[in-house]
């Protein structure tokens, strides 16, 4: 049986469900052709930046309009990714459309997960049992797509190394400034909290332009 965790990255797409509209978590985690989903560490990032989010309520009240600033940073984030990994999969020269199948279920269980029809443990069980059926029914495919990546990965190994290093300095700086607003926050003074979310923004829209040339480069 192949690993599909290796070939199609579920776990990105199935923690949708449990994700909130401005978690930062799906951003850091890889979206290489060959990269190995790391999904221990993704939810980790996961859990801590949904804290964060909570925390940015504490922020609107020195910063007003905080939240959406924040949100609408995110969202091209998300946008931003989702381009990245998708012309990453037209890079590979196979058909990946067979793909849509599984990511249509995962958005119908996030649906329902969304309007309280299922429970986000019946959720992750049905994904569990769905994903079993299409690696039954696209083993095929999915061996050609994981020789696909992995011919990649061969003939493009510096440029991804590259790619990855940038990413992990780029979390890393993000860490560093969510860190410092969150102190900022807890020591309740309110020029270092708009220093510090100032800061924050900065940070996260340099890091919107790393995905924005990694996406121009991918075009070309």
């Amino acid at each position: 049986m192949l690993n599909f965790k290796k070939i199609i990255l579920p776990a990105l797409l199935a923690s949708s469900i449990l994700a909130p509209s401005v978690a930062y978590a799906s951003s850091v985690q890889s979206t290489e052709p060959a990269a190995i989903s790391k999904t221990e560490k993704f939810k980790e990032h996961h859990k801590n930046h949904k804290n964060f989010a909570k925390e940015l309520e504490d922020v609107e009240k020195y910063v007003p309009g905080a939240k959406e600033q924040v949100r609408q940073i995110l969202t091209e984030r998300r946008e931003l990714h989702r381009e990245l990994k998708d012309l990453q999969l037209k890079k590979l020269g196979v058909d990946t459309s067979f793909m849509n199948e599984y990511r249509k279920v995962v958005q119908d269980t996030h649906d329902k997960v969304k309007s309280g029809q299922i429970t986000k443990e019946d959720a992750k069980k049905h994904l569990e049992e769905e994903k079993k059926k299409f690696e039954t029914n696209h083993g095929s495919e999915l061996a050609k797509l994981k020789q696909a990546k992995e011919d990649y990965a061969a003939a493009h190994r510096d440029e991804i190394s590259a790619r990855k290093d940038a990413m992990k300095s780029d979390m890393k700086k993000v860490e560093e400034v969510e860190k410092a607003l969150k102190d900022a926050v807890k020591a309740d003074d309110s020029g270092k909290v708009k220093d510090a979310y100032n800061n924050y923004l900065k940070v996260l829209k340099e890091s919107n332009k790393l995905l924005k040339d990694n996406v121009s480069k991918l075009r070309n």
